[in-house]
């Protein structure tokens, strides 16, 4: 991996790849057709779903959706702003930074924030303000005041700062990160890991873990926060404190390991007793898969070749699940879906050139066409889930008795996140979207 040298390879050609762009285009038109207030509004105002749109617009050169989702961006600052000062990647106010950052990097014209050669947002660093007022009284809230992870936590609010490098205060701020992290890292041996406290954990979970656990999912534990610090030390900020934290925290997360069937090599959490939970499946959020594609980006920024075997066997083991129901999936999102397997495997095999998992990708983006049921849903896809407005207790297990297929528009769990899939599948522009997903440098 880290001697593969690549430039974005489309998986999909011939009759497969004019099949997924139909398909994508579908997505697009029926999101956009939507209410443009009613489309972010009815997702949580994901202001993520304008990347399907800034992508289309580049991929298609088409000016129609590069509007457009700076439309659906817009509204969801102003939809933000009317919800208080949470901080989250996801669902808050570091999710906005980073959107508008890789929209200025990637996307935005001169005379609104030219990408410069080396890929640099070029921001104004007084553009954010009150923002960063937000994610500046996060680092220097007391301990615990906010967990470690991806979703809602300091490895998200890394993920933010460091869209907007070279700018000086995001490295200063990173740096903060990284010592923050370091402080509440426990040791085990030679190794580091970070604990979930019970606060942070839904109710039924503390029943089972009073004392908290160690997650081991991309989105909720260690192995994105892992991936973020190796962003960090590649970067130059902090190195030596950053490697070693990543360092520790690798080595832990390749000791839990379990000799199970290879959708379940690892298990989502595991508590002090190291009694693991439930099997996890094959998909972004918890197991296997991510886990192997994001030991693979650490091991390509790090270069580690002893990482990179460790990613490529986890990743062929979970090459070898073939069905929804081994994998334990239902539906086609990104987060816990069939497009997540296919663009994990296809951004896995861009990072180390390996054919068995490109053949895997393949293989998940047939599923994913599969499952598109044309005059349902957002381009034929619903997805199974709580429906909008359903009163429930989200610390409780039984709420995913109320799932039911749903139209969704969203960018983890929706339409516009399997839009951005099946375009990384056929079209040649590198999907740096999955940033987001810690799955690429």
């Amino acid at each position: 991996m880290s001697e593969h040298e690549y430039t974005w390879r489309p998986l999909l050609t011939g009759p497969a790849a004019e099949r997924a762009r139909d398909v994508v285009l579908s997505i697009g038109n029926d999101i956009r057709e939507m209410d443009r207030a009613t489309a972010v509004e009815s997702d949580t105002d994901d202001p993520f779903i304008a990347l399907l749109f800034a992508y289309l617009g580049k991929a298609m050169s088409d000016a129609r959706s590069s509007e457009f989702a700076e439309n659906i961006f817009d509204a969801a600052c102003e939809h933000l702003r009317g919800m208080g000062q949470r901080p989250a990647l996801y669902g808050g106010a570091a999710g906005i930074v980073w959107l508008d950052a890789h929209l200025n990097r990637w996307f935005r014209k001169a005379d609104e924030g030219e990408p410069g050669a080396d890929g640099s947002a070029h921001a104004d660093e007084d553009r954010y303000g009150e923002v960063d007022e937000v994610l500046t009284r996060v680092l220097a809230a007391p301990p615990g005041a906010y967990p470690y992870e991806l979703i809602s936590g300091f490895a998200g609010f890394g993920m933010a700062w460091l869209e907007r490098l070279p700018e000086a205060i995001a490295a200063q701020h990173l740096e903060r990160i990284v010592d923050s992290v370091d402080a509440s890292a426990v040791t085990r041996a030679d190794w580091l890991l970070w604990r979930t406290p019970p606060h942070w954990m839904v109710g039924w979970r503390r029943a089972i873990a009073p004392n908290g656990y160690f997650n081991l999912g991309v989105s909720h534990g260690m192995p994105g926060l892992l991936v973020v610090l190796a962003r960090i030390a590649h970067a130059g900020i902090a190195t030596e404190k950053a490697r070693r934290l990543v360092d520790g925290g690798v080595e832990w997360l390749l000791k839990q390991r379990r000799n199970d069937t290879p959708a379940h090599w690892f298990p989502s959490w595991i508590t002090d007793d190291a009694i693991p939970d439930q099997a996890s499946g094959l998909r972004w959020c918890y197991g296997g898969l991510g886990i192997g594609a994001a030991l693979a980006t650490i091991a390509q920024l790090l270069q580690n070749s002893r990482w990179t075997k460790a990613a490529l066997e986890i990743l062929r083991s979970a090459a070898s699940v073939r069905t929804m129901e081994e994998a334990g999936l239902v539906d086609a999102g990104l987060c816990h879906g069939a497009s997540g397997c296919a663009h994990l495997f296809n951004r896995s095999f861009q990072t180390t050139g390996d054919p068995a998992l490109a053949e895997a990708a393949r293989h998940w983006f047939d599923v994913v066409l599969d499952l598109r049921k044309p005059g349902c849903g957002l381009g034929g896809y619903e997805v199974w889930s709580i429906p909008r407005g359903t009163k429930f207790d989200p610390f409780s297990p039984e709420k995913i008795a109320l799932n039911e297929w749903v139209t969704e528009a969203r960018w983890l769990t929706g339409a516009s996140g399997i839009g951005l899939a099946l375009l990384a599948a056929f079209s040649p522009l590198e999907p740096h979207w999955d940033r987001l997903l810690a799955i690429s440098t």
